[in-house]
This record gives C-alpha cells, sequence and structure tokens, in this order.
C-alpha cells in the first residue's frame, strides 16, 4: 500500500512496546540524492523542537496511527 505525507500527517505515532502515544507526525525527512524517506518529526515540546524518528522504527501505518518500535529507533545502524 501506497502512503503520501498527507496521509502520514496527523496520525498519532504509537509504541508498540508500552502503548504509549508519542504524538502525531508533523513532517518527513527525505534524503533529496538518494530519494528516499529518512525518516518522521514527531512533536518534541518546547520551541517547535521535533523529535526525529527513523524510518526503520516506523512498523505499521495503520488508517489512525503509525505503530513504532522505539527500541528499533536507537539502534546503533
Amino acid at each position: 500500500m501506497m502512503h503520501n505525507l498527507a496521509d502520514l500527517r496527523e496520525k498519532e505515532a504509537i509504541n508498540i512496546l508500552d502503548g504509549r502515544c508519542l504524538g502525531a507526525i508533523v513532517d518527513a525527512v527525505i534524503n533529496l540524492q538518494e530519494g528516499q524517506v529518512v525518516g518522521v518529526l514527531l512533536p518534541g515540546g518546547f520551541f517547535n523542537n521535533h523529535i526525529f524518528l527513523p524510518y526503520k522504527a516506523i512498523v505499521l501505518v495503520g488508517v489512525d496511527v503509525v505503530l513504532v518500535n522505539l527500541a528499533l529507533a536507537n539502534e546503533e545502524k
């Protein structure tokens, strides 16, 4: 199934390890040289800072939510 950025925006990211809501996806990070999505940005709180979530941590994009595994986000490449 194909998704575009408009589909991802405003979907809640849910950590599958503890069920915690991480917030709505606000943007995507794209490597223009390779033409690949590198990750997504989640709200970070103060001063419009965002939290980067690498693409490899996204487990499933559902109708209403995006399931993520934060353990994969913290792994070394």
